[in-house]
This record gives C-alpha cells, sequence and structure tokens, in this order.
C-alpha cells in the first residue's frame, strides 16, 4: 500500500499522480510531464512566490512573460521574448531548492555553458544558462508542437498501434540528436517520451523531432536525496543510475532509448513483464526483439555502445539482417516486401546509412544495391584544391558507417564530379554537383535511373551527411572522412 503523499509505487516504480495547469490535459502516459518543456519530479508543492510572474512582467531584465506554459516538481516554464534578438524563448526558472547550494548553481551554469554548443535539427537549443534573484533558469528555443507521450497516448486512445517503420524513423532521428550530444561528451540522463517534442506528425519517412533538457538532470540530481526523481525517471532511467550515477555513461541514453522504442511498438515498459514485439506483431522483425532486450541489458557492457552500433544494428534489424551487418549474399528488402498491400513493411531502406545508393529497376519492382566509388577528380575551373579553400577538408576517403571507403575530391569552388561502377550491375554511372557554402546538391546518373541527392557539412566537422531522393524515398548516410567510424577526426578538423 502506498502513503497518501507517494509520489511512485514502491513495488512497481511507477508515478502515482501530476498536478495540472490550466487546460493541459492529463500525460497518462507517464503521470509526470506538464505540457512541452517541463518534467515532474517528486511531490508537488505550491509554486514559490520567487517563480510566479504575469503576462507583461520581465524577469533577469531581458525575458518579458507572454504565458504560461506549464509546471511541476522542478519548477515554472514559460513563454516569453528574450529582448536580446527579439525572439520566443521557453523560459524555465528552476526551484532553487532543487540545488544543493551555490556550488549546484554553478555547476548547472557550467552545464549550459556546454549544452549550447548543441546545435542540431533535433536536440532542442539551448540560449541562456543563468541565475536572477537566486532563481536558477534556462532560456530555451521555443518549440511549437506535442510531446512524444502525447502524441502516442493519443494514438492509444483511438487503438492504433504505431507502425514498426514509423516507430524506428522516430527512433533514427532521436539517433541523430543524441550522436551530436554525445560526441560532445554530453549524456542526457533522462530520455523519456515527456522530452521529446514533435513538430510534425511523423510517418516512416519523417519524422521531426526535438530532444529538450539535456545536461539539467545530472545538476538538479546533485542532492543524494533525490535520487530517482531528478537524476532520472523510473521506466526509462538505466540501473546504475540508481546504484552509481557517477558511472553513468552513453549506453544510459540508449537503454532509455530503448524502452522508448519498445513503449512506441507495444504501448507498455519492458520492466517486470517481457513480451517480445514480434510475439503479438508479425510485422515486427525477431531482430528488433534483439536490440530492444540488448538495449535494456542490466549489464551496461551487454547493450550497444554508442549510437553508431546501436544505427548499424537497428538498420539490419529492420532489413531482418544479422546484427553483424551480413546479408549473406541476399540484397536489401524491398520497401513493401513484395509489393502487395498486405506485404509486412519491414525493410528500412529510406533510414539506410549504407555507403550504397538504392536504385529503382523498373519493371523488376525491387531496389538494386549500388555502391557508390568515387573515381575521378572533379571537373572544375581549375581541377585543384587552392590554399585556404574551405573544402580542403573534404578531399580524401570518405568511409561509410561499415567502414567501406570512397575515394573524393572536391575543387576549390566546390564543384565536384566523379565516376564509377555499379557493384552489382556493372553499369556505369556518375555523380556530379557543387558545394554552395556547407551544403551541395548532386545529381546520380547511370542506365538505371537520375535521382538527386543532398550533401551537407557544418564546415569544421569530418563527416558530411548524405541524402538521396530515390522515387521519393530519402535514403540517408553519414560519411566519415578520412577516418574509420569510431575513430577520433584526423588533424585539421
Amino acid at each position: 500500500m502506498n502513503s497518501a503523499d507517494a509520489t511512485f509505487c514502491g513495488q512497481c516504480g511507477e508515478p502515482l499522480k501530476q498536478e495540472l495547469v490550466g487546460d493541459i490535459a492529463p500525460d497518462i502516459d507517464s503521470m509526470q510531464t506538464v505540457g512541452m518543456f517541463e518534467t515532474v519530479g517528486r511531490g508537488e508543492k505550491a509554486m514559490a512566490k520567487e517563480l510566479e510572474f504575469a503576462e507583461g512582467d520581465v524577469f533577469a531584465g531581458r525575458y518579458t512573460i507572454q504565458s504560461l506554459i506549464g509546471r511541476g516538481g522542478m519548477g515554472v516554464v514559460y513563454k516569453a521574448i528574450d529582448r536580446h534578438g527579439e525572439r520566443e524563448v521557453a523560459l524555465k526558472l528552476i526551484r532553487p531548492d532543487l540545488l544543493a547550494g551555490p556550488e549546484a548553481v554553478k555547476r548547472l551554469i557550467a552545464e549550459g555553458v556546454t549544452t549550447q554548443e548543441l546545435a542540431h535539427p533535433n536536440i532542442v537549443r539551448v540560449y541562456n544558462v543563468d541565475e536572477a534573484g537566486d532563481v536558477p533558469y534556462v532560456a530555451m528555443e521555443y518549440v511549437a508542437g506535442t510531446t512524444l507521450a502525447e502524441w502516442h497516448r493519443a494514438r492509444i486512445a483511438e487503438r492504433e498501434q504505431v507502425p514498426v517503420r514509423v516507430a524506428a524513423r522516430i527512433v533514427m532521428e532521436l539517433l541523430a540528436g543524441l550522436e551530436a550530444a554525445h560526441d560532445t561528451g554530453i549524456i542526457h540522463r533522462d530520455l523519456k517520451p515527456q522530452n521529446i517534442i514533435l513538430t510534425a506528425e511523423p510517418d516512416e519517412k519523417n519524422a521531426s523531432v526535438k530532444i529538450l533538457d539535456f545536461g539539467i538532470a545530472r545538476v538538479a540530481g546533485a542532492d543524494e536525496n533525490l535520487a530517482g526523481t531528478t537524476l532520472g525517471t523510473a521506466g526509462y532511467m538505466a540501473p546504475e543510475q540508481r546504484t552509481d550515477p557517477d558511472l553513468v555513461d552513453k549506453s544510459a541514453d540508449l537503454y532509455a532509448l530503448s524502452k522508448i522504442f519498445y513503449k512506441l511498438l507495444m504501448d507498455a515498459l519492458p520492466d517486470t513483464m517481457w513480451q517480445p514485439p514480434s510475439a503479438s506483431r508479425s510485422e515486427v522483425p525477431e531482430q528488433v526483439d534483439a536490440l530492444i532486450l540488448a538495449g535494456i541489458s542490466v549489464n551496461r557492457n551487454a547493450r550497444p555502445q554508442s549510437v553508431e552500433d546501436y544505427r548499424s544494428r537497428l538498420l539490419a534489424a529492420m532489413n531482418r539482417r544479422p546484427a553483424d551487418g551480413g546479408n549473406h549474399g541476399q540484397p536489401i528488402q524491398n520497401l513493401h516486401n513484395g509489393g502487395g498491400s498486405s506485404g509486412a513493411e519491414t525493410g528500412l531502406a529510406t533510414l539506410t546509412s549504407n555507403p550504397a545508393i538504392l536504385a529503382g529497376i523498373g519493371c523488376l519492382g525491387a531496389f538494386a544495391l549500388i555502391v557508390l566509388v568515387v573515381m575521378s577528380l572533379p571537373d572544375s575551373s581549375d581541377g585543384q584544391i587552392e590554399p585556404g579553400s574551405p573544402y580542403a577538408k573534404l578531399s580524401g576517403v570518405w568511409y561509410d558507417g561499415a567502414g567501406q571507403p570512397s575515394p573524393f575530391s572536391v575543387a576549390s569552388d566546390g564543384a565536384f564530379k566523379s565516376s564509377g561502377m555499379d557493384a552489382t550491375y556493372a553499369v556505369p554511372f556518375t555523380v556530379s554537383g557543387r558545394f554552395v557554402g556547407n551544403n551541395a546538391t548532386y545529381q546520380y546518373q547511370s542506365d538505371l535511373g537520375s535521382f538527386q541527392g543532398t550533401l551537407s557539412w557544418d564546415g569544421q566537422d569530418c563527416h558530411v551527411d548524405n541524402e538521396l531522393n530515390v522515387n521519393g524515398q530519402m535514403i540517408g548516410e553519414r560519411y566519415h572522412i578520412n577516418h574509420m567510424p569510431g575513430e577520433p577526426c584526423p588533424d585539421g578538423f
């Protein structure tokens, strides 16, 4: 029997209640989130006076309050206008009593300096972290949308299952955001559906998701009495977060991600009872069962150890291939497993991180595997890289996620033109395009068809992201410039 003021069940660990604000509907999925940008932790208290602001009030001399978004265990969140730049922000005011003294506040600000460097489409941008009048606060990008928890709850209410490929697409986008954070040494520690915002309806090709609250859980957890509340969320928190938070590494975020994946497929968390998703959903590959089971292993060494590892396993699983990446001589499956309306949609070609290009083969009704090997120097105004050219870093050998090399050259004006031989159908092909700034468009041409793609590069990092449009289906890939996957960037980056 739980006490009257208990927040979590003493037996199963599930949250028991929450306080609502205004017209915001209850989040039955976890009973923890009140609106976006706010995560409820322990039992609710009345809002502290120093956190109460009305429309038109100015906080910290720069944020003009517009409206209340929500409040919860960590404090209160307002929609505001930042006078420095005249932009809308979500302003989170953190309860001072959650931070154990001045050192914790300093730590919060230090963490904020790091998180401000996170600029990625799948991460809610942090603009400022500071303290005003003894109130710690975080000003972040204001995003219109709904939490993944709320979106999923609506589907459950309509008795609609999340298609496996939509769930996989969401996971792939979350992996991209986590990768950007992990590459800078930041671990989320509290990843859950309530900390994920959907800005549009997801489908198997696109899922516009944004992760919020990087770094906050670690700082708020300075008070050991709050363990299990601010160090993470029951149901998604890796076991080591409970026993020794100092040992938490990247695999803790992948543990939470695996819980989210399972939740999307099964409308439940894999805690006291585990049922493989494929047991009740025949369209789910058994390899997905294995990936999720590995991801939620109590033994953190048995989990995928990196985003790249998780991504490659997911791609293999959705194409019903072994986790070692081998496909035993079989091509990647057609997106619709035979093309009929009743065919199980299990292939994940639209999410693939393979260096190969999947091209339509007309009357064969399937996708062929085209290995892109760039052979020749680009045809440009001078054909050479001039000293100081921003594209000098891009020339060399590009490696895909599986470590397959592709020689690649880019001229001083950003133009590139390359050719090679399709390894499957033995037909020649050409790739030509041009970088304008950090982005490029290119044309892939062969007897198999003509397709357009894009490349994106941030100007400094040793990775280039590629997307090819094959008959309306976007095929993605990340290339590692002059280094194998998992290795650090080479000199010059």
